[in-house]
């Protein structure tokens, strides 16, 4: 999806208006052992910036979800969406999410 937004700037509105709730979708991805992380990250923005109701769903499932410990790949380390959220990629799609609305 990624590739296609990056490509084709309709693809960011097709997203929204044919795929129900796609912020808590890809927010899933989000999540450091996924291979998607940094697509699902640009997608979410792209997402976010044009669509108040998607950033209003990432900000429930980050109220949600945000605090889990989720396991670091194989090591005993653990990390969660909030602290994945922090990193430089990931503190826009942070704002977005706590305004819960579009960024115009």
């Amino acid at each position: 999806m990624a590739h296609f937004m990056k490509k084709y700037e309709e693809a960011v509105r097709i997203a929204i208006d044919e795929v129900i709730n796609i912020g808590e979708k890809l927010a899933v991805y989000l999540n450091p052992n996924s291979k998607a992380q940094a697509e699902a990250l640009y997608c979410l923005k792209r997402v976010c910036k044009v669509d108040g109701y998607n950033s209003l769903m990432l900000k429930r499932f980050i109220d949600t979800y945000g605090d889990k410990e989720i396991p670091k790949g194989l090591t005993k380390e653990t990390t969660s969406l909030k602290k994945e959220l922090l990193s430089p990629l990931g503190t826009e799609l942070m704002e977005m999410a706590v305004k819960g609305e579009a960024i115009k």
